[in-house]
């Protein structure tokens, strides 16, 4: 409900109006081309909207500008049928221009995630006073850590270090989102160690490395084992998946709804990707 209130209270040019109504469009482009064509449109004057706020001091910290950036993230995740009638350059908010289409969604995506962490920098934690603003903060840190463990990049400390603030209204996912923004920085770390030429010279480095990944990955067991209980799920046997599936799972877990699922199987995917790499 956040997006009502601050798209109400923009005016009709802001980059927040112009990307909201981008994605809007681009959500309808199974009504035609007509559709497509005015989301591209809006879509490049929610561009230049955003690059002229980010340069006013005032309305740079402001939360209408931030989530409009997160729009156009979301606009780069659209359906394919969109950014293939998109192919062309365009300025991003972060100055960096990218194509749009199917192989370049991730680049294009990720520079807007660069371009919203900048915006978080720039607003401190001063910004973190309201609901919507600790909303935000909360996820970008997920596309972040998302963004960066692809590209094996440390996050920047203001994702890392938790304050008063952000810790006093994290859920059970954020949480764990908070434990495992480290995981982009031991890939970095490891990263370099294998491709130094003195590797073997430097075994304190490598164990310090791997006493970190099992340290971050105890504490993803610690937060597995004190979930809540409404978190816990049941176990579906006896599938009949249909036969024309390459895949049958010998069993799937039922959670009791969607939140709950994305933060086990984030938890899971997380915990495969930085500290279980050490438990060997």
């Amino acid at each position: 409900m956040q997006l009502p209130a601050l798209y109400h209270q923009s005016d009709a040019e802001s980059a927040l109006r112009l990307s909201t109504q981008a994605i809007s469009y681009a959500s309808s482009t199974k009504s035609g081309h007509k559709a497509a064509k005015i989301s591209r449109r809006k879509y490049v004057q929610a561009i230049r909207a955003v690059e002229k706020a980010i340069r006013n001091p005032v309305e740079v910290k402001k939360d209408e500008t931030l989530y409009a950036v997160l729009l156009l993230c979301g606009y780069e995740v659209s359906p394919p049928g969109l950014s293939r009638a998109f192919g062309t350059k365009m300025m991003l908010t972060t100055s960096v221009k990218t194509i749009m289409g199917d192989s370049e969604q991730l680049l294009a995506w990720g520079t807007h995630v660069d371009g919203a962490a900048a915006l978080v920098k720039i607003r401190g934690n001063e910004a973190l006073s309201s609901p919507v603003s600790r909303s935000m903060f909360f996820f970008v840190r997920k596309n972040m850590i998302l963004s960066h463990m692809q590209t094996s990049r440390p996050l920047d400390t203001v994702f890392i270090e938790r304050n008063s603030i952000t810790y006093l209204h994290e859920n059970v996912e954020d949480q764990l989102i908070s434990k495992t923004t480290r995981i982009p920085q031991l890939q970095h770390q490891a990263n370099s160690l294998l491709i130094d030429p003195n590797c073997n010279s430097r075994g304190s480095l490598v164990e310090k490395l791997i006493s970190a990944a099992r340290i971050l990955d105890r504490e993803l067991l610690d937060w597995a084992g004190n979930v809540p209980i409404s978190w816990k799920y049941s176990t579906a046997t006896n599938l009949h998946p249909s036969p024309h599936s390459g895949f049958i799972p010998h069993h799937l877990h039922r959670y009791v709804d969607f939140y709950t699922a994305r933060g086990v199987v984030r938890h899971q995917y997380q915990k495969s990707s930085g500290g279980g790499c050490a438990s060997s």
